[in-house]
């Protein structure tokens, strides 16, 4: 759930969001911040993101998010992390074992 106050959007659920993915927070947020091009902090449990941005907005980000860094190219699943090899990240499904590259978030 999000919502604007302000020059602010709040993303409510956050940790929630990062927790049921699997993922590191932080890892999340730097991507959503690049993608909406605005600054973001965590507070408390909330993501806050510099600017007025919709629900559909941010829905398409963490929607493309999903498919890039969390669901296996190959069985769809959501059985994944992500690993660091040198300078490359790779997303390794535990379900099937398949190994795609995936994009460095900065």
């Amino acid at each position: 759930m999000s919502l604007i106050v302000g020059n602010r959007t709040i993303l409510k659920n956050f940790d929630e969001l990062a927790s049921t993915l699997r993922r590191d927070p932080k890892h999340l947020l730097k991507y959503m911040a690049k993608e909406l091009a605005s600054q973001a902090t965590v507070e408390g449990k909330s993501a806050v993101f510099m600017g007025k941005f919709g629900m559909i907005q941010i829905g398409k980000k963490f929607n493309a998010y999903v498919n890039t860094f969390v669901l296996c190219p190959e069985c769809k699943k959501p059985d994944t992390k992500i690993m660091k090899e040198d300078r490359l990240a790779f997303i390794k499904c535990e379900a099937c074992g398949a190994k795609k590259t995936v994009p460095v978030v900065k």
